[in-house]
C-alpha cells in the first residue's frame, strides 16, 4: 500500500513538472495577439488576416511551422488607402507565434534576430532594445531615396511562450519612430494582458 502511495505521489510530482515546462498562452489565443482595428485610426484598412503560411515567413531563413514545438501563428496586416491624409505608417505587419514552452519562444525569437541582421539584402540598423516583453530587438531599413524612400521599422519580442513580430513601414519623412514604437507597445499590451488572464 505504501509502495503504492509513493508511485502515485511520483506520478503526480512528474506531472506538476511537465505542466510548469508549458507555457500560460495556447493556439486559440493567437487572433488576440495581433493588432486589432480597434487598436488602430479608423483611416486604416484590414487587408490580410488568419494563419501564417509559407510567404509569412520574412525575416527567417528556414521556414518551419512545427519549429522549436510551434503551435501555430497569426498574421493582421493594415494598410492607409490611397488619398487618406491620415499621418503614421502606410502598412502595418503585425504577427504573433505561440510555442509549447518559453524555450521554444526564446529560440524563435534569437532566428528573428539573427534573420534582421541578415535579411532584407543588408543595410538593416539595429536600434537600442525597445524593452518589450521578456526579451526583445528593434531594427529599421531604408529602401530608395529622396521623396521615393521608404522607411520601416521592425520589432520583435518573446513573452513567456509566444514572440511577436511588428513591422511598420511608410515615407521616410512621415514615418517617425515613436509611431511605431507606440503600435508595438499596444501590440504587447495585448500579449501581456492574455498571459495574466490565463496564468
Amino acid at each position: 500500500m505504501r509502495r503504492l502511495l509513493l508511485l502515485v505521489l511520483l506520478a503526480v510530482v512528474a506531472g506538476c513538472s511537465l505542466g510548469d515546462d508549458a507555457g500560460p498562452l495556447r493556439a486559440d489565443a493567437l487572433p488576440g495577439l495581433v493588432l486589432l482595428p480597434s487598436d488602430l485610426p479608423p483611416d486604416y484598412v484590414r487587408f490580410d488576416q488568419g494563419d501564417q503560411g509559407k510567404a509569412d515567413s520574412s525575416p527567417r531563413e528556414i521556414v518551419d511551422p512545427v519549429r522549436f514545438g510551434r503551435l501555430g501563428g497569426w498574421k493582421a496586416r493594415y494598410r492607409l488607402p490611397s488619398g487618406s491624409k491620415a499621418a503614421g505608417p502606410a502598412v502595418i505587419d503585425s504577427r504573433a507565434d505561440v510555442f509549447e514552452a518559453e524555450d521554444g519562444a526564446a529560440e524563435d525569437l534569437e532566428q528573428l534576430r539573427e534573420g534582421l541582421k541578415t535579411g532584407f539584402g543588408g543595410g538593416v540598423e539595429t536600434l537600442r532594445s525597445p524593452e518589450l516583453g521578456d526579451d526583445s530587438v528593434a531594427a529599421t531599413l531604408e529602401q530608395g531615396s529622396g521623396r521615393f524612400a521608404t522607411r520601416f521599422y521592425f520589432f520583435a519580442w518573446r513573452h513567456a511562450n509566444a514572440t511577436a513580430f511588428l513591422t511598420v513601414n511608410g515615407q521616410g519623412s512621415a514615418l517617425k519612430a515613436a509611431d511605431a514604437r507606440r503600435l508595438a507597445g499596444i501590440q504587447a499590451a495585448r500579449i501581456a494582458a492574455a498571459i495574466e488572464k490565463n496564468s
